[in-house]
């Protein structure tokens, strides 16, 4: 029987000091530092504190005391339920990394197919230097190994300024690879403070990452290097076509989308009407283009848009731009697109990113003297107001005179209006939660659709295919706004 001194659960804490001069954090027990005690042929169960980053590895060691014949098995599960390591060998030694930040606890289970006897359990929790370095256990999905299987597009407001000096807009691909892995290539964007100046893209070559999901929801950490990592966890909706972190809490570090690529596409892919939105502009002028492009099955493209000064006193006069030009497809599915403003001005190049199915384009540029972002979605044909019924997610900014993003969940009735709940987090300023949303909405055969927020801000802009989003920008007294809905079922 256990000693009367032990309780049949115990808790181990995570040591206050510094970690050894070996370089761990050990797990102690109050009694000394190991737990002892009898099995008989059945399970028993120890729960262990767990407190650390992704990447951390959980060490435990269970062993037979004396002269006991029975062979002791340990299964380790984190509070959730789920598996931190496959079922280890009955030599009672468990070796399993924290895919994802954790500060619970790991029920470890101890088992005695035959026999009876004494065993001794020791924990510890080792540290894993910043750069989340792989480690050989197995982090598979337990839900559906295949739940993120694939390529991913990034779309995130990293609020929390782990990727550099200032809050920060990333783009790029990140894949999901098995046994918890992720690949990374990602840009990022300082953003500025109220009519601040958009300063050149960062690149972020590749970099690996950890990833743990239930099937519902997902921990994904990222590697941005120079010991620098975006964590966060994520909703999981439309499938898993789409994954959401941080819409709506004003407290949040990060604000969040991933979309499932829609695998490599063509020129013939990529052929039809898109409403296009380029943030630009030299580092004293940022710029908000926004308008339509048709891009051709031969790789031609030509359009129309407009561009808006975004100044700290508002938005600008806009300016009427004409696009002609091409565009490709790189071998790694890329898409260039090279324009030429009103016939004979300067040429700009595009680069950007396949996701959601095909029906969005995104991206940060590549040029050392490029700025903003550059975003593209295709215009779906033949929908109408009552196609929309349904919640959807709502990712907006605003850059002129006060520079926020806004975001949320909002639901549109089918008829034309919409209402939910969100957060308006200013750059510099206070965030507000709990903040109340509604409008209206209106799409046509066309593909066009115009969102109205009530208490001010109308934009226009595109109705994607199968209703799956709505994007449009308008410009107001606040400056430029851009919002983009994504269905969320």
């Amino acid at each position: 029987m256990r000693p009367a001194a032990l309780p049949a659960v115990l808790l181990l804490a995570l040591l206050a000091g510094a970690p050894s001069a070996a370089g761990t954090a050990d797990l102690d027990l109050p009694a000394g530092g190991s737990l002892r005690s009898t099995i008989f042929p059945s399970s028993e169960t120890e729960t262990v504190r767990v407190d650390g980053p992704a990447g951390a590895v959980l060490e435990v060691d269970l062993r037979r005391l004396g002269r006991s014949r029975f062979r002791p098995s340990l299964l380790a599960l984190l509070s959730d339920g789920s598996p931190v390591s496959p079922p280890p060998a009955p030599s009672g030694r468990v070796r399993a990394s924290l895919p994802f930040p954790v500060d619970g606890t790991c029920t470890l289970l101890v088992g005695s197919e035959s026999g009876s006897g004494h065993y001794r359990l020791r924990a510890r929790l080792r540290p894993r230097a910043a750069g989340l370095r792989p480690s050989n256990s197995d982090l598979r999905d337990r839900g559906d190994p295949s739940a993120l299987a694939g390529p991913y597009s990034l779309l995130a407001a990293n609020l929390g300024g782990a990727a550099g000096p200032l809050p920060s807009l990333l783009t790029g691909g990140v894949e999901f690879r098995r046994r918890g892995r992720a690949r990374t290539d990602l840009r990022s964007l300082a953003l500025p403070a109220a009519g601040g100046a958009l300063p050149p893209a960062e690149p972020i070559p590749a970099r690996a990452g950890t990833w743990f999901s239930d099937g519902e929801h997902a921990s994904i950490a990222l590697d941005l290097g120079a010991g620098r990592v975006l964590d966060a966890d994520y909703a999981l909706a439309a499938g898993g076509e789409v994954l959401h972190a941080g819409l709506g809490d004003p407290g949040a570090s990060l604000v969040s989308l991933l979309l499932r690529d829609g695998g490599a596409p063509t020129t013939a892919s990529l052929a039809g009407a898109w409403t296009y939105a380029v943030a630009g502009g030299g580092l004293g002028d940022p710029t908000l283009e926004a308008g339509t492009l048709t891009l051709g099955a031969g790789g031609t493209v030509s359009g129309f848009g407009v561009r808006t000064a975004i100044g700290a006193g508002g938005a600008g006069a806009p300016e009427p731009i004409l696009r002609g030009g091409s565009f490709s497809v790189a071998a790694d599915g890329t898409v260039v697109l090279r324009t030429t403003e009103n016939f004979f001005g300067p040429t700009s190049a595009w680069e950007v990113r396949d996701a959601f199915a095909g029906d969005v384009l995104a991206g940060l540029p590549t040029d050392a003297g490029g700025t903003g972002l550059r975003l593209l979605l295709r215009q779906g044909t033949g929908l109408g107001n009552s196609d929309f019924e349904g919640e959807y997610l709502h990712l907006g900014f605003t850059l002129g005179a006060s520079t926020s993003l806004r975001s949320g969940v909002l639901v549109l009735d089918g008829a034309g209006a919409f209402s939910g709940t969100g957060s308006v987090i200013p750059l510099g300023g206070e965030p507000q939660g709990g903040v109340a949303v509604s409008g209206t909405y209106s799409v046509n055969a066309l593909g066009n659709a115009t969102l109205a927020f009530s208490g001010g801000g109308t934009g226009t802009g595109v109705a994607g295919p199968d209703a799956r989003y709505l994007f449009a920008v308008g410009a107001g007294p606040g400056g430029v706004a851009a919002d983009l809905l994504i269905r969320a079922e």
